[in-house]
């Protein structure tokens, strides 16, 4: 699942990126429709002007309305703070084992008394002196 902060952010510059052409272009359009009044065009001309200026000023709308979205989208993103949840993340790798913690010194070898060493590999004691598992 997508987090609507990015969500927000992402339809926050859409929309902004939208009013701010349709704006822009409709501006245009109606100072060629000014322009357009003062001289003799051809026919239908002018009539061209007014419904693009139309078309800019939807997109332009359609803009503000994708800004207020994603302004309300981020903030909701923002305070809310979605956290990851585990099952999207895989599965959680397994702990390291960890060797036994001796409670005592480790035992003597029965054979030569030296002290044992615990291999965890093996899950036994072996014997350095010795060089046997015991």
């Amino acid at each position: 699942m997508v987090p609507l902060l990015l969500v927000g952010l992402v339809l926050l510059l859409l929309g902004f990126a939208a009013a701010a052409a349709g704006f822009w272009m409709s501006a245009g359009v109606t100072t060629a429709y000014n322009a357009c009044l003062l001289t003799s065009p051809p026919a239908g001309f002018c009539e061209i002007l007014l419904s693009q200026e139309a078309a800019y000023d939807a997109i332009a709308y359609i803009g503000v309305a994708l800004v207020v979205i994603g302004v309300v989208l981020t903030l909701v993103g923002a305070l809310t703070r979605e956290e990851a949840r585990p099952d999207l993340l895989g599965p959680a790798a397994a702990p390291w084992p960890s060797p036994p913690i001796p409670t005592q010194s480790a035992p003597p070898c029965p054979v030569c008394g030296e002290p044992l060493t615990w291999i965890a590999q093996y899950n036994r004691w072996h014997c350095g002196r010795c060089a046997q598992y015991r």
